[in-house]
């Protein structure tokens, strides 16, 4: 044995989630853009978490990559939204392939495939919030390690299964 004591096994979380969430700001045109970098499911908690800051109603729009079919509604309630996707969230931030996205007049929400939240808005007050979730702000984020194309994604029936209640529970029709 070459250690004298034994040596911990790192965990999956450890190597794949950053410790910290983090998130960066560009600001453009009158436009706020932040990018958060988190593990999918903490990227998921801090989705639903904004929610709550949202108005009560919203626009979604729900695309899947894998074959490139788009569900939109225009007029969701917002409680409607945060129980549909609290539900769905298991295997959004599993298996990702979803694009999703959460309007409102002058805020949106989205969520990439590889469930990567990004926020677009005309004020800063997703800074504050996000800073108060404890994400850390930083200048700049690096590059994502990797990044699926659509037709990568696997066919997942969770995913499947989700989506269509996700569709059904917010009255999502095709666009």
């Amino acid at each position: 044995m070459l250690f004298r004591d034994a040596q911990p096994e790192a965990s999956v979380r450890q190597r794949f989630e950053p410790h910290v969430d983090a998130f960066a700001v560009e600001r453009a045109g009158g436009m706020t853009s932040i990018r958060v970098l988190a593990s999918a499911a903490h990227a998921m908690d801090h989705l639903l978490a904004l929610l709550d800051a949202m108005p009560e109603a919203l626009r979604v729009s729900v695309r899947e990559t894998a074959t490139g079919a788009v569900l939109a509604a225009s007029a969701c309630r917002r409680d409607d939204v945060v129980a549909a996707l609290r539900e769905s969230a298991p295997a959004v931030a599993r298996f990702g392939g979803i694009e999703l996205t959460v309007a409102s007049g002058d805020d949106e929400l989205s969520l990439s495939a590889d469930v990567e939240l990004v926020i677009r808005a005309r004020t800063d007050r997703w800074v504050y919030l996000l800073e108060g979730r404890g994400a850390e702000q930083h200048d700049v984020l690096p590059a994502p390690a990797w990044r699926m194309p659509a037709e990568a994604f696997p066919e997942a029936v969770e995913r499947r299964a989700a989506l269509g209640a996700l569709a059904a529970q917010l009255g999502l029709t095709p666009a």
